[in-house]
């Protein structure tokens, strides 16, 4: 009965996200570092021009009084703020209101940059709606957080580069329905490295805080000093087709992680994500002191590579993981490959899963180490996998079912 029920679930499961994936994902054929603005969007619009209002561009002088003064110019239905090519200052954060489009002409032609401790560059308003960025650059110049999000209903940022931030590249705190498409996210968080124990909030894009409908997708994350994407206490999200590589693993957390503290997701789609360089790929951990977990959470056709601890770290309940290639070609040593569980009170930590044709690889066999390792489990199906060159092959605890798999060394 547990198999045909798991089974009939993975197979509407894996339909259901290929065919909605069609649908909901932008197309991100064309590369977002574009450098000119579509201007017949823009005038369609209504756009303000900060530089009517005194903005110099010239990354020496301060702009913020001109930007919030072309700002107050556009009417309350909304229009867009618009900024020419050039590096504009601000010392104090730019605050949006509802109906605002910030646009640029190009993610690197033009650029708002922090000058001194602000912050964050952009917040919006609390309770704003409709909000939105395009072809801009934000620059927290090691000083500054990047884009701050605050129960905004209806928000949609693409080909927007966010770089060189204290905290957070983007925070979507208490936001509804938005989709955060071909973003550059680089070197954010850069407080973790002076003060790596206090990086918990440092996450290159952040999605907390009862948020909930929101799409991240084709979007590129760059040496990020903690996780890459991260969610808490939200539901209904999507992160698909975004690649996420860090050239000094040590530091970062995790490439997709699904849990903050306390504070536990559910209803997470995770599908065709490449991950490099972190220590876990994809983390979805149980909180062992409390027992918290993630629920309803599906990671499917999804690349981690060269993780510097296990390509999966899981514990929660009512998990997918299938189609997806772990592989290590840079680790010579290590923990398991897949990692499933902590146990806390005596309950057990992975459960109601299915684990199935995934490929896992593993270019040195390592003594005493799984390539899946179900520490604490229970009614997990493990089926179908392609395992390469393991010591360890399969270990899961519980009343799971382990079939039909094929090792190769």
């Amino acid at each position: 009965m547990f198999r045909e029920r798991v089974m009939t679930s993975y197979q509407a499961g894996v339909a259901l996200l290929l065919l909605s994936s069609l649908a909901i994902i932008p197309d991100s054929s064309r590369h977002f570092l574009s450098s000119s603005a579509q201007g017949g969007e823009v005038g369609a619009w209504g756009w303000t021009d900060v530089t009517t209002y005194g903005a110099i561009g010239n990354d020496q002088k301060d702009d913020t009084a001109a930007i919030q003064a072309a700002l107050q110019n556009i009417a309350p239905t909304g229009g867009c703020l618009y900024f020419p090519p050039g590096t504009f200052l601000v010392q104090t954060t730019v605050s949006i209101p509802s109906n605002i489009a910030v646009r640029g002409s190009g993610c690197r032609a033009s650029v708002v940059k922090a000058v001194g401790t602000l912050g964050h560059v952009f917040r919006t308003a609390a309770g704003a709606a409709d909000v939105s960025f395009h072809d801009i650059g934000v620059d927290g110049s090691g000083t500054a957080s990047g884009i701050h999000l605050q129960q905004v209903n209806g928000l949609y940022l693409e080909r927007t580069a966010v770089s060189h931030t204290w905290d957070h590249g983007v925070w979507a705190d208490h936001c509804v329905r938005g989709i955060i498409t071909r973003c550059l996210l680089e070197d954010t968080g850069r407080h973790y490295l002076s003060s790596p124990s206090t990086g918990g909030g440092a996450h290159a894009i952040t999605l907390g805080n009862d948020t909930f409908q929101v799409v991240v997708a084709g979007c590129s994350v760059l040496d990020n000093h903690t996780a890459g994407i991260l969610s808490y206490q939200s539901s209904s999200l999507v992160y698909a087709r975004n690649t996420l590589e860090y050239t000094q693993p040590a530091l970062a957390f995790a490439g997709l992680r699904v849990a903050n503290g306390d504070l536990y997701p559910s209803a997470t789609t995770i599908f065709a994500n490449v991950t490099r360089g972190q220590p876990h790929g994809i983390a979805i951990p149980q909180n062992v002191v409390t027992g918290a977990q993630s629920r309803c959470v599906a990671a499917v056709a999804n690349v981690l590579s060269a993780s510097a601890n296990a390509g999966v770290s899981a514990g929660g309940s009512a998990l997918l993981f299938c189609g997806n290639v772990v592989d290590f070609p840079n680790v010579s040593i290590g923990p398991d490959a897949i990692y499933l569980g902590h146990q806390h009170a005596g309950q057990q930590a992975a459960t109601d899963m299915l684990f199935g044709s995934n490929s896992l690889y593993r270019p040195v066999q390592q003594p005493g180490y799984w390539m899946c390792h179900g520490f604490t489990t229970d009614r997990v199906m493990c089926t179908g996998n392609a395992i390469r060159d393991a010591y360890l092959n399969i270990w899961l605890a519980g009343s799971s079912l382990v079939a039909h798999n094929t090792a190769y060394f």
